[in-house]
């Protein structure tokens, strides 16, 4: 009866394969990308409905009801301005440190970075405020009646995707290539309704034109880094149990 070899029993080529999936699993962690998401939203909707409501008192003279959403309106913008100066004092390890708390019952792998990315600058910390910030204000504008609604999204492309870009690499190693799904999509909209495609929402779903590419395609971009996630995850498994795993 033949035998096989221990060496050929041994899944040498599979354990060479564990960092790899390592590194991608722990890069598409994204449960915090879509809790972040969901919170912006909810947050959008505050500062718009805010906004909306300021727009017709003031259209209407009743200055009372004009003076108490626009209370909302800036009570809302210092919450969001209070959330990313604080997340600049975190020495840009807030998504770090989140993911760390939401994962921390399947455990903790720490990657290498530089020293820059350990210890960056207040401008780089400040990335993805700029962008946050940038997003609802455009959407105040367009409410007040100051920015055309089909021009919203072709503008906040001009300082959102450059944004993302940049988040993205003062952000490596923790957000994985997935992550950039996000302002290309982006950029690619932005084209599209410059172009005159037909993707423009009006009336009451106007606000749409820009919720989709901002949090409708961040959801996408973390729904889709958190599947690739979880199928790493499952290759690691394998592996761990001696299974074969493909190439």
């Amino acid at each position: 009866m033949k035998t096989k070899d221990p060496d050929e029993q041994f899944p040498s080529k599979s354990i060479k394969e564990i960092p790899k999936w390592t590194r991608r699993y722990v890069r598409n962690r994204t449960v915090p990308l879509l809790l972040i998401m969901f919170l912006y939203l909810v947050w959008m909707y505050l500062a718009g409905t805010g906004s909306k409501l300021a727009r017709l008192a003031y259209r209407a003279g009743n200055m009372t009801e004009f003076y108490f959403a626009m209370t909302i309106v800036v009570a809302m913008v210092a919450v969001l301005i209070y959330a990313v100066v604080q997340g600049s004092r975190w020495r840009g390890g807030w998504y770090e440190k989140l993911t760390k708390r939401i994962y921390k019952e399947r455990g903790d792998v720490v990657l290498p970075a530089s020293a820059k990315q350990k210890n960056p600058n207040w401008r780089r910390q400040l990335l993805p405020g700029v962008f946050m910030l940038g997003v609802p204000i455009s959407v105040v504008l367009t409410r007040l009646g100051y920015l055309p609604n089909e021009y919203v999204q072709p503008v906040s492309a001009l300082y959102g995707v450059p944004f993302l870009i940049a988040t993205f690499i003062t952000m490596r190693p923790m957000l994985g290539p997935i992550y950039l799904l996000w302002p290309t999509l982006y950029g690619i909209h932005a084209i599209l309704v410059v172009a005159g495609a037909p993707i423009q929402f009006e009336g009451q779903w106007a606000s749409l034109n820009l919720l989709i590419p901002t949090i409708g395609y961040g959801m996408l971009t973390g729904l889709v880094g958190f599947l690739f996630g979880q199928y790493s995850l499952k290759r690691l498994r394998d592996i761990a149990s001696g299974g074969e795993t493909k190439p």
